[in-house]
């Protein structure tokens, strides 16, 4: 006889999963563990959200600031980028493509399209290349604002925030 009374206890043959002890013997009934409360692998598909919003709470204005460095960064590259192109190639971005996307271009059968697929061309200038440099720093800031909020919210989830 033996003193453990009958129920669900945790599976001599398997620890990651639950059996039935009848009283006397082991039953072929087997049930996966449940997971404790604030684990993570919980079946509730919302539980990460849910336990996300308190980090949120505690954090939101470094996060927007965050968020806006990393906004305004990509934007200025962006920005930087299309000028420094614009400079480059001649006869300019937006007579290009005035001309390519219209309806009748059709570089294969007309000459002229063709003489101006010919004309363009691409020259470096100072200006260019400092917007071009000027673009992989904006990039490397919003990058940087990206990294900083991701080790915020960890420091917080952790208990020690770092403001």
């Amino acid at each position: 006889m033996t003193d453990i009374p009958a129920g669900w206890h945790d599976d001599p043959e398997n620890t990651m999963q639950n059996r039935y002890w009848d009283g006397l013997q082991w039953s072929e009934h087997r049930a996966p563990k449940a997971p404790s409360p604030g684990t993570v692998g919980t079946d509730d598909p919302f539980d990460p959200v849910a336990r996300a919003f308190p980090l949120l709470k505690k954090s939101w204005l470094v996060l927007l600031l965050l968020g806006i460095a990393m906004v305004g960064a990509l934007a200025a590259a962006a920005v930087s980028v299309f000028v420094a192109l614009d400079q480059a190639i001649e006869p300019g971005l937006f007579d290009i493509a005035d001309r390519v996307f219209s309806a009748d271009w059709n570089p294969d059968f007309d000459a002229s399209d063709r003489a101006f697929e010919d004309s363009i061309t691409w020259t470096w200038s100072a200006s260019s290349i400092v917007l071009l440099a000027a673009a992989i720093v904006g990039y490397g800031v919003s990058l940087l604002a990206g990294s900083i909020s991701i080790m915020h919210l960890a420091t917080v989830q952790a208990g020690t925030p770092k403001t």
